[in-house]
């Protein structure tokens, strides 16, 4: 029986050193299976209501993060 959880805990989006948009790295998260996910953007937390409502509508857990330099 595996109970194990998909989780991502460090996700950067194109508003910071990734390269693609909250919404997009939302959908290809579900779409590997991640069950939750954070997004963790350096300096700025301006995509984290875009990628938590993409999130939403997977049923995807979301928890709010930010890397600071």
């Amino acid at each position: 029986m595996d109970t194990s959880i998909r989780v991502n805990l460090h996700c950067h989006s194109d508003l910071s050193d990734g390269q693609l948009s909250p919404e997009v790295l939302a959908d290809r998260l579900a779409q590997s299976g991640v069950r939750v996910a954070a997004l963790t953007d350096h300096d700025t937390i301006a995509g984290y209501a875009r990628f938590r409502d993409a999130l939403a509508r997977h049923g995807v857990g979301c928890i709010a993060g930010v890397e600071l330099s």
